[in-house]
């Protein structure tokens, strides 16, 4: 049973509390609107002025019309997850094969947004994707990401660091660091990939 309304509504009366609220859910966030939604049940817009909202997204739904919605608001920050420098390592790891439009929808946010408005990158790092790490520092680069953030995968046997494969997760952050300082973006990692 989804109760999310009934939730929302009984922390409506706690929200001119609070000055960050990160939505996340399952799927994605913008799904049919839904982000929109909470706001609307949690009557965000009357403290919009005091409030950083934040999200995750895949940035595959990310259009124009919910991009004006977003940055509605105006201490809003953004994550994109991508885990790829490649639409064909994204179509393995995400099964999908989106990764031109999320880069176009990321580009896109990153041309619109406002000061003040954040934009964040996150890759989960496997060696799925461990020899494009370059690629997503420059892609971060392109769209003049706040920061771009990487983990390690974890709980997916076969393709996360162990005893055999750290060396290779250690040259990636070398890289990953090295990448950031060329480009001038800045790099944080959850914990060390190795």
């Amino acid at each position: 049973v989804d109760r999310l309304n009934e939730v929302c509504l009984k922390l409506r009366p706690y929200v001119r509390y609070i000055r960050a609220l990160h939505i996340q859910g399952i799927a994605e966030a913008f799904w049919k609107d839904r982000i929109f939604e909470i706001f609307d049940l949690l009557d965000i817009d009357k403290y919009k002025e005091k409030i950083t909202v934040s999200t995750t997204t895949n940035g595959t739904i990310l259009t124009k019309a919910r991009r004006e919605r977003w940055f509605h608001y105006p201490f809003s920050s953004c994550t994109f997850s991508i885990d790829a420098s490649t639409p064909e390592t994204f179509k393995l790891i995400r099964r999908i094969d989106a990764y031109d439009a999320i880069i176009r929808n990321l580009m896109a946010f990153a041309e619109e947004r406002k000061p003040g408005q954040g934009l964040r990158i996150h890759n989960n790092i496997n060696l799925f994707n461990i020899n494009e790490v370059m690629g997503m520092v420059e892609v971060a680069a392109r769209a003049k990401v706040d920061f771009i953030d990487f983990n390690a995968t974890y709980n997916t046997p076969g393709i996360c660091v162990d005893e055999n494969s750290a060396w290779l997760f250690h040259k990636a952050q070398q890289e990953i660091m090295a990448a950031g300082e060329k480009y001038g973006v800045k790099v944080t990692f959850m914990r060390n990939l190795s």
